[in-house]
């Protein structure tokens, strides 16, 4: 029986050792140094390991071995190095840990990648040269010096793709650095070099979504940004930005598309790509991307159908959910008994840092509300009498209501409150007429006249 228990573990120990792939790293004789190895998925960060050099500066840390990607080390929460970590051994060695942080790769992918970037960086730096005195060429009568600054910048170029093209297609790199650099590119698309924005729209319906390399590639989040920003500066000549939503429907059909039947990577990319949306006030895009959602055969996470069932339900002209109150708030059993041409509905929490901030500037703004027919209802979000006692007496010229109930309040889930502070403006006829996304917003309405008296 001893002889099968030791067979066994020593099975499990051969197995465990080849279930991680070494870093190896040697800070030049530096002891005592906190080192922690991260790697990427999706848009988040994880921890692979985390160890101290010891009084000889050297430390092994390990990766998980089926793990092909980009990753970083933290060192001492000073500096950090980003890494590719697709190989089993893979050695760094610090020459200068604090003055230039020089390093030095045994490992393959690493070396493959850090002589790109600099090759890449000589090669930038002279089209950038040549760009730049190009104009006073093209106005100048030297033919000749303006045919050779042509070439230069035609030979620049074509060494620029040969360099892609002859990476090692084995190697992550040959993934990593193509995608890496189209994302740093757009922003320069958009600001010098507009004749390559439909080349840029395009490459981006090429990217499958799916693909594991980029899911630890780390440049998830830039490359989001970075393309709805070009979608936005390619479309803004356009009444109401309709080019600009034609371009990023049509982006988050084929993304959607490259993971459909994959629900966890669904829900990731539809979560991110709302709150992109939402924070670049594009909310026709948003609104789209919540109806092909709840359109979907994904099961949507609880708190991403709530953020998207408020573009369906609680879309203007559709009827505003009536809240019944446990008592009488000023004599009024529910809210489509409060009277008024128009109701502001505000959701919003004493424990909400923001609300503390938007909330008394709305109060401030009750002449105007009253001069424009608006009645405020609030139902702030306590969960104790103490606190709803402490906020509706400090804003005493509103209605209030509360079940204490917090998040899991009727009236927050009624209205798929999801933030705070949430504001919609609902008319006499009891239906939706706007969702504002902050207290500016809802002035600038006011202010414009927007209202139909």
């Amino acid at each position: 029986m001893k002889r099968v228990i030791i067979v066994f573990i020593s099975l499990l120990i051969h197995y465990t050792s080849f279930a991680v792939n070494n870093l190896k790293i040697d800070l030049d004789g530096v002891p005592d140094v906190n080192i922690t190895l991260y790697g990427f998925q999706g848009f988040s960060t994880f921890k692979f390991d985390e160890g101290k050099t010891d009084e000889n500066g050297t430390l092994k840390l390990t990766f998980d071995k089926d793990y092909k990607g980009a990753g970083f080390i933290d060192v001492d929460g000073q500096n950090q190095l980003l890494l590719i970590l697709a190989e089993e051994n893979i050695k760094i060695t610090f020459n200068d840990i604090f003055n230039n942080f020089e390093v030095t790769f045994d490992s393959r992918e690493n070396i493959e990648f850090e002589n790109y970037i600099q090759e890449r960086s000589i090669t930038d730096a002279k089209l950038s040269g040549l760009k730049y005195v190009l104009p006073y060429y093209e106005e100048s009568s030297s033919k000749r010096s303006l045919r050779f600054i042509n070439n230069e910048i035609k030979n620049l170029k074509e060494r620029q793709a040969k360099n892609l093209e002859n990476l090692d297609k084995s190697l992550y790199v040959s993934y990593y650095i193509p995608i890496r650099t189209y994302v740093e590119n757009i922003p320069v698309t958009i600001n010098r070099y507009w004749h390559r924005v439909e080349q840029d729209l395009l490459y981006f319906h090429e990217i499958d979504f799916s693909d594991k390399r980029l899911l630890h590639s780390g440049i998830l989040e830039r490359l989001m940004e970075n393309y709805v920003v070009l979608c936005e500066s390619a479309g803004s000549g356009t009444p109401d930005l309709d080019s600009v939503y034609v371009l990023i429907n049509a982006a988050t059909d084929h993304l959607l598309a490259t993971v459909e039947g994959e629900d966890d990577l669904l829900n990731l990319y539809a979560n991110h790509l709302f709150n992109l949306f939402e924070k670049r006030s594009l909310f026709r895009a948003a609104e789209y991307l919540s109806n092909q959602m709840l359109d979907g055969a994904c099961e949507l996470e609880s708190g991403l159908e709530r953020k998207m069932q408020q573009y369906r339900a609680m879309k203007k002209g559709n009827p505003a959910p009536d809240v019944n109150f446990s008592s009488p708030v000023r004599g009024y059993e529910s809210l489509h008994e409060i009277p008024g041409d128009y109701r502001l509905i505000v959701f919003w929490a004493s424990w909400c840092n923001h609300c503390m901030e938007e909330i008394p500037s709305l109060y401030n703004m009750n002449s105007l509300l009253s001069e424009n027919g608006v009645k405020v209802v609030s139902f702030p979000l306590e969960y104790d009498k103490e606190s709803y006692n402490q906020v509706s007496s400090h804003f005493s010229d509103w209605l209030h209501y509360s079940d204490f109930k917090g998040w899991e309040s009727e009236s927050a889930e009624l209205y798929y409150v999801f933030a705070t502070p949430t504001i919609y403006l609902v008319d006499s006829e009891d239906n939706i007429y706007w969702r504002f996304n902050s207290v500016s917003h809802l002035e600038s309405f006011l202010q414009n006249n927007m209202l139909k008296k």
